[in-house]
């Protein structure tokens, strides 16, 4: 009998506005000009982030243009280090291309890889296309905030 793999839960990640933030940076005084990127990581969004992929088991893809110039690898260390010490980053959207929207890039990620169940996506932009139902939409001045957690739980919990 062949075995049956279980469908992926998914948070597709953007991190300049969901895992840092105007308030956060003001609060540690400094504006993104740290030598250590994970140091632009607030750890309480981290936290956060950590709530959810607990009470879901779901799995990280980096959509956020940081997936341009860090590895998954050092994506996944930070997010442990920085308060999401249950993170799995399993892969990231493809790179823009002419005409894009960030809600294609995703779709095409969904439509390369196989077991995909619920997705949520954690990010301030609205350019989701037809995947705006799974938007968790945060903000840039307070990022990912625990009314966000239960609505990115809701989605990924669902059917």
């Amino acid at each position: 009998m062949p075995s049956v793999t279980e469908p992926l839960r998914l948070i597709f990640l953007d991190i300049d506005g969901v895992l840092n933030s105007w308030w956060f940076m003001r609060a540690i005084g400094s504006l993104w000009d740290s030598d250590n990127q994970a140091d632009d990581l607030d750890p309480d969004a981290c936290a956060r982030l950590e709530r959810i992929i607990v009470e879901t088991g779901a799995s990280v893809v980096l959509s956020s243009s940081w997936r341009l110039d860090t590895t998954l690898a050092s994506m996944e260390q930070m997010l442990r280090a920085r308060g999401a010490p249950s993170a799995r980053v399993i892969g990231a959207t493809p790179p823009p291309w002419a005409g894009s929207r960030r809600g294609h890039e995703i779709q095409r990620w969904i439509d390369e890889n196989a077991h995909v169940g619920p997705v949520v996506i954690l990010d301030d932009d609205s350019d989701m296309a037809h995947l705006t139902p799974c938007l968790v939409k945060t903000s840039m001045e307070h990022g990912l905030l625990d009314e966000h957690v239960a609505r990115a739980i809701e989605l990924l919990k669902g059917p």
